[in-house]
């Protein structure tokens, strides 16, 4: 249990800088957020546009499959990326409020 009483007080000016840098850490939590699922949106769409196209047309069909496929898993490794950076932005913004 952490004793708050110990804790020195902060000035003004601290309390300032803690409050823009969570205000910060929650930004840049949502923007990365929304940002990977707007990604996903265009790129899961683009992908069964491309399967779609290559499952209609006659020649050339495997390598329109391929890249429908290879766009997903770019989608998920851009995904998964960004989400490391939202967890770590989303620990800094809870660290800092409990300032």
């Amino acid at each position: 249990m952490v004793n708050y009483l110990s804790k020195k007080k902060l000035s003004n000016n601290e309390i300032k800088v803690k409050l823009t840098e969570y205000e910060q850490a929650n930004e840049f939590y949502r923007h990365h957020d929304v940002m990977a699922w707007q990604i996903g949106a265009i790129f899961i769409t683009a992908s069964f546009l491309l399967l779609a196209y290559a499952a209609d047309i006659g020649k050339h069909h495997l390598p329109l499959a391929i890249a429908s496929i290879l766009l997903q898993l770019t989608w998920i490794g851009m995904f998964t990326r960004m989400s490391d950076y939202t967890k770590i932005r989303k620990k800094e913004s809870i660290k800092s409020k409990k300032y």
